[in-house]
């Protein structure tokens, strides 16, 4: 995992997490909350910047936010826990042709990353049973449908720079000597 000039491993018994600051090459050992032994969770940014750990556990998603308490150590405090599964009903009734049938809820709500305030998450069934893959915004914990598909193996978060010959254009070609 990586955030803000860290990069984040977490130790075999999900009790701590290492980091490593890659401007000078410090390691650093971090206690992690106990609400974290047995879900998931990443570290991402928060869309001002902020160190913070997403995590899901069943159809709650929490958010805590690395701080340094009044004695100066550095912890991860909770900023909120919220329920999704409301929001996850409404993401994906617009799926359904027929509203009578309830939706099935997933086995697990997975979060596979945590970038610029969104966290990406996964509607895990089993490797055969296409998954929704959503992303959620921290700031107003709205959730949105990206794309469907199966899933059985770990996924890396991606995002494109915009190409550079679309930069500036606002819809106009740049062509030398056009009338």
């Amino acid at each position: 995992m990586q955030a803000n000039g860290f990069l984040y491993w977490v130790y075999d018994d999900q009790r701590y997490l290492v980091s490593l600051e890659t401007a000078t090459m410090e390691f650093s050992v971090t206690e992690l909350p106990h609400c974290l032994r047995h879900c998931s969770f990443d570290v991402g940014e928060t869309k001002d910047g902020a160190t913070c750990i997403v995590y899901s556990d069943q159809f709650n998603v929490g958010v805590l936010i690395h701080a340094r308490d009044d004695d100066g150590v550095e912890r991860w405090v909770l900023d909120r826990v919220v329920p999704l599964d409301i929001e996850l009903q409404r993401v994906l009734q617009g799926e359904m042709t027929d509203t009578s049938v309830p939706i099935r809820l997933v086995d697990e709500l997975i979060v596979l990353a945590v970038r610029n305030g969104y966290a990406y998450l996964a509607m895990y069934h089993d490797t055969q049973t296409p998954c929704w893959f959503l992303s959620l915004c921290l700031e107003t914990m709205k959730l949105e449908r990206l794309f469907q598909r199966t899933f059985d193996s770990d996924v890396h978060l991606y995002i494109m720079a915009w190409p550079p010959s679309l930069v500036g254009n606002y819809g106009r070609f740049a062509l030398e000597g056009a009338p």
